[in-house]
C-alpha cells in the first residue's frame, strides 16, 4: 500500500512605519495533498554538471518494497531533493525544478511526450533524491 502527503506552504509578511502608521501587506500560499495507492519510484544518486543523468519511469530496474519490478507508464508526479543543488528537467516540455541545499521542488500533472527526467548539478556534482509517482 502507498500512501503520502505533499504538503508545500509559504507566508510572508511585509511591513512599513511611516509617520506613526504601519502597513502590513500578508501573503499566503499552500497546497496540501494526500496521494494513495499507484506506483512510486524512489532514486537516489551522484550526478554532475556535464552530462546529468537521465531516469527513465519505464525502466525494469526499480523495485518496490516488496521486491516486485515497478515501472511506471505515466508520472503524475515528481519530487526532487538536491545538495548542493540540482536541476530537473522533465519531458518533451522541459518542465524545470531546481533544488538546493536539501530542498525539495515538486510539480505535478505533466503533459504528453517523454517521461524521462534528466537530472544536472548546478555546479561541480551533487547527491539528489527523486520520487516519481503514478497514480492507480
Amino acid at each position: 500500500m502507498i500512501s503520502a502527503a505533499v504538503n508545500v506552504s509559504g507566508s510572508f509578511i511585509d511591513t512599513h512605519s511611516e509617520r506613526g502608521l504601519d502597513v502590513l501587506k500578508h501573503c499566503y500560499l499552500s497546497s496540501d495533498d494526500s496521494l494513495s495507492g499507484g506506483k512510486v519510484i524512489v532514486v537516489h544518486g551522484v550526478t554532475d554538471d556535464s552530462g546529468g543523468v537521465t531516469i527513465d519511469p519505464s525502466d525494469t530496474g526499480f523495485r518496490n518494497a516488496a521486491g516486485e519490478e515497478v515501472s511506471l507508464t505515466d508520472v503524475d508526479r515528481i519530487l526532487i531533493t538536491g545538495t548542493p543543488g540540482v536541476t530537473a528537467r522533465f519531458g518533451t516540455g522541459a518542465v524545470i525544478l531546481n533544488a538546493v541545499n536539501g530542498r525539495v521542488a515538486a510539480t505535478c500533472c505533466i503533459g504528453a511526450g517523454d517521461k524521462n527526467v534528466k537530472i544536472t548539478s548546478l555546479s561541480g556534482t551533487s547527491t539528489y533524491t527523486l520520487i516519481m509517482w503514478q497514480a492507480d
